[in-house]
């Protein structure tokens, strides 16, 4: 990455704050290619990122607010990470019996980076119990689910407004 910024002549920093932060297993760095090369292309760092419908239809299930999952969105935009645990997943859209699973299907979609830390610090790496945690893996991503977070508020209340002007032009008897 850092060769393909110095070829452009852009910013190395800029581009890791802005496409890196995935991790697959031990593998530090792995930045989003579509988005690199869409920025070297057009020699400008923003979001190229491709939306889902799944992704919307998550906001659903936030609106729910199981066990607290919208203070962890929160935390999440706000550059925290959140303990996840993503063995109840059952890999489909439907199916959401807690946040973990919400959070699990942000991980699968990409909006959300998964990281494990052993629960002890002695543990051997092959065995023994780890917690799993989740972050916004950088400022693409984090301007995407702001987007996504803003157009389902304004969503809700257009929807809000619609429902209050049935009401005023069909009183209850």
């Amino acid at each position: 990455m850092r060769g393909l910024c110095a070829k452009y002549e852009m910013s190395f920093e800029s581009a890791k704050r802005w496409y890196d932060g995935y991790t697959v297993g031990s593998a530090h760095a792995v930045y989003n290619p579509f988005s690199v090369m869409s920025a070297v292309k057009a020699h400008r760092f923003k979001s190229y990122w491709k939306k889902t419908s799944a992704a919307e239809t998550l906001m659903t299930y936030i609106d729910m607010n199981q066990d607290g999952l919208q203070e962890d969105i929160a935390a999440l935009i706000a550059g925290g990470s959140v303990a996840v645990d993503t063995d109840s997943f059952q890999n489909d859209v439907k199916t959401f019996s807690c946040k973990d699973d919400v959070l699990t299907l942000l991980i699968h979609l990409g909006y959300l980076t998964y990281e494990e830390e052993y629960d002890s610090c002695d543990a051997d790496p092959r065995e023994g119990d780890t917690t799993g945690f989740v972050r916004i893996p950088n400022e693409e991503v984090r301007m995407e689910f702001e987007k996504i977070l803003r157009r389902t508020k304004i969503d809700r209340k257009k929807q809000k407004e619609t429902e209050r002007n049935r009401k005023k032009q069909h009183p209850p008897a």
